[in-house]
């Protein structure tokens, strides 16, 4: 119904038209599957506060790492992508997010440490603000003037679905992670994701850290998704 509506209006959210460049499709499925994967990880690392340390305290610190690197990234890329292109950019941007998102099932484990699980963050939130300015930039510049505004627009609407259906795509792949874990460690799970760090568990802890490990492997699979379609995107795009 949604498509359709969109195809009979005049001035459309998401113009049909416009998926028919490869490049419009490209970018805008590749900032679809990285919000996917990113947004659902930084909603849920902050909970991995380790035993005896203040929640407001450990959650900022696990989500440190990433905002910087991604504001860093965001900040700089653009320059490079006259230079380099869009291509190679955001091949290395979703390979950055892929492999941040490998090291942090790697990293998180019980015992790891706040600063361990906050640094393995690092290189997807540097990979994630490789791809803002370069995805714009390839939209942007491939479109004629009078279409420009829908196609950035779009592709600011497909990343912010991607990320909302990405946060609730982690948490039933999390809560699918618990399934098997006795009631009473669920029960304890929920206490230490509601009161945080001082007042967990080791048990507790152990059983959210291997959930955790569990329920991120689905938003690795969408930024190996991400890097696959980065692969084809236009050579030559600026």
């Amino acid at each position: 119904a949604f498509l359709a509506a969109e195809r009979r209006a005049a001035d459309p959210v998401l113009a049909p038209f416009l998926f028919r460049m490869r490049l419009f499709a490209v970018a805008n499925g590749v900032a679809f599957a990285a919000a996917f994967a990113i947004f659902g990880v930084l909603d849920y690392l902050p909970l991995l506060v380790p035993p005896g340390v203040p929640l407001a305290t450990g959650a900022a610190i696990l989500v440190f790492p990433a905002t910087v690197t991604w504001s860093a990234a965001a900040l700089s890329v653009g320059r490079f992508v006259p230079r380099f292109g869009v291509r190679p950019i955001v091949a290395v941007g979703t390979a950055l997010l892929t492999g941040g998102l490998a090291l942090m099932i790697f990293v998180i484990r019980p015992g790891a440490g706040v600063w361990a699980e906050a640094l393995a963050s690092a290189p997807a939130g540097l990979g994630m603000g490789m791809l803002g300015p370069a995805l714009l930039s390839g939209i942007q510049n491939a479109l004629p003037l009078k279409d420009m505004g829908m196609g950035t627009a779009a592709e600011q609407f497909l990343s912010m679905v991607g990320g909302t259906v990405g946060v609730a795509g982690l948490q039933l792949a999390f809560l699918g992670a618990l399934a098997g874990v006795p009631a009473a460690v669920r029960g304890a799970v929920a206490a230490l994701m509601a009161g945080g760090g001082l007042g967990a568990t080791a048990q507790s802890f152990a059983a959210l850290a291997v959930a955790m490990r569990a329920s991120f492997l689905l938003p690795l699979v969408a930024a190996a998704a991400a890097f696959a379609l980065s692969l084809a995107i236009p050579r030559g795009a600026r």
